[in-house]
């Protein structure tokens, strides 16, 4: 089963719902939403969610060169829930 656009925005909501919701996150689930995210922006799909996806991609990659998450999740509280809900 190919994995469509759709998938990957489902993805991509699942991850911030578990970082909003859950406030905990993992280095692996950052690397993924970064890729996820450049896919998104270098292929210029779904240009009604690009500012969105730019402000995902850069949220994850600030998280990649962190030791531990707690503040980062902290400081973007507010930022998850409006990608959440801009995105379902």
């Amino acid at each position: 089963m190919t994995i469509n656009d759709q998938h990957k925005l489902g993805l991509i909501l699942d991850i911030l719902k578990t970082h909003h919701l859950d406030g905990v996150a993992s280095q692996s689930e950052y690397e993924q939403l970064y890729r996820t995210t450049k896919h998104y922006l270098d292929n210029q799909v779904n240009n009604d969610y690009a500012d969105t996806l730019q402000a995902i991609h850069d949220y994850s990659a600030q998280a990649m060169n962190l030791d531990g998450y707690d503040e980062h999740l902290n400081n973007n509280k507010s930022n998850l829930e409006t990608w959440v809900q801009s995105l379902s």
